[in-house]
């Protein structure tokens, strides 16, 4: 019989490559890319990614991985999920920040890229929020 940790091994490998399969498509992004979409090096996601190789141990590598692929990744590793902070906001703002995460996870937008921006305008917008940039 496997020990747990080989089982959780062996569900991070087919989790995180079936997530790389699904970033990829069928376009012709690399794992460059998909280490690029994390913000870490490619060489490091490799080693994430391959048959028998590293299983994310500390807090900030799997916060990374947890930000772009949601709280899927603590149940492939057997964490509990952390409380959500935003669970504790007042009407309106818990609406509007659940709204603004799920819709740039569902268009798979970085939240800090230009076009996050402007779906975070259009959120605020629809919950009769002006939205001032103090960059014009």
């Amino acid at each position: 019989m496997n020990k747990p940790s080989e089982i959780v091994a062996e569900n991070w490998y087919t989790y995180i490559n079936h997530e790389y399969y699904l970033f990829r498509g069928e376009t012709r992004k690399t794992i460059s890319d998909f280490a690029d979409w994390f913000d870490m090096p490619q060489g490091q996601l490799s080693q994430y990614m391959k048959k028998g190789g590293r299983v994310p141990q500390g807090l900030t590598v799997i916060n990374r991985f947890a930000k772009k692929l949601g709280p899927k990744v603590y149940e492939v590793l057997n964490l509990p999920v952390p409380s959500d902070p935003i669970d504790s906001l007042p009407e309106p703002v818990r609406s509007i920040a659940f709204e603004i995460r799920e819709t740039l996870a569902e268009y798979k937008v970085a939240g800090d890229s230009p076009k996050a921006l402007e779906i975070q305008e259009e959120i605020l917008k629809k919950y009769g929020y002006d939205v001032i940039s103090k960059n014009d």
